[in-house]
C-alpha cells in the first residue's frame, strides 16, 4: 500500500533541462590577482559595520575569525603578544600577514 495517494505523481525532468542548467550556471571569472587588485589595504576591518547617520548596515570585504586554541597555545601566544606590546588578536594578525608576505 501506498503512503500517499500522490506519491507517484512527479515532475520528470528532461535530458535537455538538465544540459540546459548545466550550460547556464557561471562560473565568477575574477582571478586571484584581480582580487587582490581589489582589495584596499586600509579598507577598516570585519565583514560588516552600522553606518551612524543613516544606521544601514554596511557590507565590507573582510572577515572575522575564530580560532580554537588549547591553554598551552594561548599561554604562548599571549606572551609573545606581550613581548611585542601588541593585543592578541593584532599579534595573530600580524604574524599572519608578515609569514603570507
Amino acid at each position: 500500500m501506498k503512503n500517499s495517494p500522490f506519491s507517484d505523481i512527479k515532475k520528470k525532468r528532461k535530458e535537455h533541462e538538465k544540459t540546459e542548467f548545466i550550460e547556464s550556471a557561471k562560473v565568477d571569472g575574477n582571478s586571484e590577482k584581480e582580487e587582490q587588485q581589489n582589495l584596499d589595504i586600509n579598507e577598516r576591518r570585519g565583514s560588516h559595520y552600522i553606518d551612524k547617520e543613516s544606521g544601514k548596515k554596511i557590507k565590507l570585504s573582510g572577515k572575522i575569525l575564530q580560532v580554537p586554541v588549547n591553554g598551552y597555545e594561548l599561554k604562548i601566544l599571549e606572551q609573545g603578544a606581550k613581548k611585542m606590546g601588541l593585543p592578541l588578536g593584532s599579534y595573530l594578525r600580524t604574524l599572519g600577514i608578515e609569514a603570507a608576505k
